[in-house]
């Protein structure tokens, strides 16, 4: 196994800034669990097991935005201070854009080569200038104008215009968010909420501002309002406020107590988990005419609210807690399937594609036929995953560290500025 050396935790420590293991191996074991979700149709799929895969699997997608959140704001967390824009745009530019328009290019290719196999894949200039842009998810509001997310080959790229979305809004709230964490909370919990409720019930918004939607513009918008970023900031402000708490409790200087209130807010945070669960569970997806199996988590402002903030709190606790507890996120494999997550994130959608239409393998909802995808599926994406973070993503980083390396503050080894 060849070692491979992030970049981005080496820059973090030169300058003082902690580096959370545990955090690159949630978002692991996410993207991992995120594969095989996306494979588990290819099995049986009776009702309660697919209520079942959607209150589990089908909300990783949280862990992703909280660990983005986390790892982003935990530099200002640290310090103080937000620090050089320029550095900060070189670093976060270096890290996601490289592979992000690699998997376009690949699937442009690949969709153009295999175009007499799938005719719904001819995406316009417009299209494929929106996903280079960053702003595919807009344009899911203009289904015939833009066409599907990924050119219908790449779906799950929507995640990156959420991504996007919050790289480019950090600077401006990093440092009100900083002073005050708990008014940040409470104002992103509102715009989740709201944005949640209006998306389901767009046609009373319509009659309240006097005007009228048809079934279909109804279905668009409730459909697509998952995917935009206000959707999920309450996710991205859980995970900022995780890295202000980490802070303060690694500081501390009696760490047994540290330990303790993280043992308790563990237990409170898997209580809640669960019951947030069996809301999801529970939930009738086909009535709110939605997308994206994630958003059932948001269809009902209590699932939400309690689901990404008990989520939150299990994994601040366990970063938190005795190196046995943190050890399945902290280990050598786990900290292996870290470094090449993001390309197994980004192929493996594809790698499905051209497995159904280029080879004619379908998902038959078998579990010979679900074994059979998993076993083709998953460590072609690991390799794809490794090619693209040795060489794409580490070289492309190392650069950025190097002509967008930020001076170590004062604070950087000592307490936070105030």
């Amino acid at each position: 196994m060849t070692v491979l050396n992030d970049p981005g935790q080496a820059d973090r420590q030169s300058r003082g800034i902690p580096v959370v293991p545990v955090f690159d191996g949630y978002r692991a074991l996410a993207i991992l669990g995120i594969v095989i979700f996306h494979l588990l149709p290819a099995g049986p799929s009776p009702d309660s097991w697919v209520k079942l895969q959607n209150a589990t699997f089908g909300q990783l997608i949280d862990v992703l935005f909280i660990v983005s959140g986390f790892v982003v704001f935990l530099p200002t967390a640290w310090q103080g201070r937000f620090g050089s824009v320029r550095s900060y745009a070189v670093r976060r530019a270096a890290r996601l854009l490289p592979a992000y328009y690699m998997i376009l290019l690949l699937a442009l290719l690949i969709g153009l080569i295999g175009k007499p196999l799938s005719p719904t894949i001819h995406p316009s200039a417009s299209e494929i200038a929106l996903h280079f842009t960053g702003l595919q998810t807009l344009g899911t509001y203009f289904e015939g104008t833009f066409g599907p997310v990924g050119f219908a080959m790449v779906g799950p790229v929507w995640t990156l215009s959420v991504e996007i979305s919050f790289y480019l809004i950090l600077p401006l709230v990093a440092m009100a968010f900083y002073r005050h964490p708990r008014i940040g909370l409470l104002i992103a919990a509102a715009i989740g909420v709201a944005w949640g409720w209006s998306g389901i019930h767009s046609q009373e918004i319509a009659d309240w501002l006097g005007t009228t939607l048809n079934q279909e513009e109804i279905g668009r918008i409730a459909r697509n309002s998952g995917l935009q970023f206000p959707f999920w900031i309450f996710s991205f402000a859980l995970g900022m406020a995780g890295a202000k708490l980490y802070v303060r409790a690694v500081k501390d200087p009696d760490q047994d107590r540290v330990r303790r209130y993280a043992g308790r807010a563990l237990v409170l945070g898997l209580v809640g988990l669960t019951i947030a669960a069996i809301g999801i569970y529970n939930t009738q997806v086909e009535q709110a005419h939605l997308l994206l199996l994630a958003e059932i988590a948001r269809t009902k402002a209590w699932i939400m609210l309690l689901f990404s903030a008990s989520l939150a709190t299990v994994m601040v606790a366990i970063a938190l807690g005795p190196v046995r507890l943190r050890w399945p996120f902290d280990n050598g494999p786990i900290r292996w399937l870290a470094e090449v997550s993001y390309g197994v994130y980004l192929s493996h959608a594809l790698l499905i594609w051209v497995a159904a239409w280029g080879f004619g393998f379908f998902f038959e909802e078998t579990w010979l036929g679900l074994g059979a995808w998993l076993a083709t599926i998953l460590p072609l994406s690991v390799l794809y995953g490794y090619l693209s973070a040795r060489f794409l993503e580490q070289p492309i980083r190392r650069w950025a560290r190097k002509y967008g390396r930020e001076p170590a503050s004062p604070a950087a080894s000592g307490e936070p500025e105030t």
